[in-house]
Formats: structure tokens, C-alpha cells, sequence
């Protein structure tokens, strides 16, 4: 797969992922997502990895039935479109569905470290 866009994200859910934070930058069109990924067996340095989908030109997020906590990132499915991406970020706890973040973008990115910029 030479798609780098969905290669980041088959990488990212090799892991298990938390969601720690989730947040949108008007200005530079953009959405964030930092995730935890604590499994000590790929022996990362940091194990805070962000998520940054850049050229955005929608997002929307939606609660499923009984959408109270589960920060577990449970799936992301993403496919290409016309000049980019739209991706289904599926968030929940124990397997069961809480959230939903769908996204359309142009391009993604990403940063390991111990604290964002």
C-alpha cells in the first residue's frame, strides 16, 4: 500500500489507542487527535502518538445510543475521495460504540512525543 495516509492509520490501530484529548484548530484547518497507546511490547519511546488531519473540510461528531464515556479507540476506517480522504473514528468502551468522529480531509500526519506543541 503506497497510500501514506492509510498506511498511518493501519499502523496506529496495530496498538491499542486511548483517547486522551481531541481538539480542532479553525485557523489552520485542522483536528488533533492525541491518543495513548500504553503497550510496553512495540517499546516506544513515547507512548503518546497525535493524529493530525490537516486540509480539513468537514467533521462532525456523533453520540450512539447511551453515549456516555468510552474514550477506547475502537476502529478507524478511512477511504479515499476526490482530492482526499474521509475517515470514521470509532470511540467506546469494551467493544460497544459511543462516538463517532467523521472526518473529510485532505492529508494526515503525525508526532510522537511526550508533550504537544
Amino acid at each position: 500500500m503506497a497510500d501514506k495516509v492509510r498506511a498511518i492509520i493501519r499502523e496506529t490501530m496495530l496498538h491499542e489507542n486511548t483517547l486522551e484529548s481531541f481538539s480542532f484548530r479553525p485557523a489552520a484547518s485542522e483536528v488533533l487527535l492525541a491518543l495513548l497507546q500504553p503497550d510496553d511490547r512495540f517499546q516506544y519511546p513515547e507512548h503518546e502518538l497525535l493524529l493530525i488531519f490537516s486540509g480539513l473540510k468537514s467533521f462532525t461528531v456523533d453520540g450512539a445510543e447511551g453515549s456516555d464515556g468510552g474514550e477506547e479507540v475502537l476502529g478507524i476506517e478511512c477511504e479515499s475521495t476526490i482530492g482526499g480522504y474521509k475517515a470514521k473514528v470509532s470511540l467506546g468502551d469494551r467493544g460497544a460504540t459511543r462516538w463517532f468522529i467523521r472526518l473529510t480531509f485532505a492529508d494526515l500526519r503525525y508526532q510522537r512525543s511526550p508533550r504537544y506543541p
